[in-house]
């Protein structure tokens, strides 16, 4: 079976005034499930995808959909680490 090959992207690495890339282990805090849009929020904009204020407000659905219509991979920083 052929299948196309896929498009690969570099993302960057969100890392902590240490230098130290954020996982449990490095004590990152953890996301809110029940407040899902600033994690969400903050997220798009790490990734340069800079969303609409009004969607801050949002319903989860409702972000994603701009997320996805609007997804421009060029406008991710080209650094490997982003200190957050």
């Amino acid at each position: 079976m052929r299948l196309p090959t896929p498009t690969y992207l570099h993302l960057p690495i969100a890392v902590n005034p240490a230098g130290e890339k954020l996982s449990k282990q490095t004590y990152a805090p953890p996301l809110d499930p029940h407040r899902p849009i600033p994690a969400l929020w903050q997220a798009l904009t790490f990734l340069g995808q800079q969303p609409p204020t009004e969607l801050q407000q949002a319903e989860p659905q409702a972000l994603w959909e701009w997320a996805i219509a609007h997804w421009q991979a060029e406008r991710i920083p080209a650094r490997k680490k982003i200190v957050v």
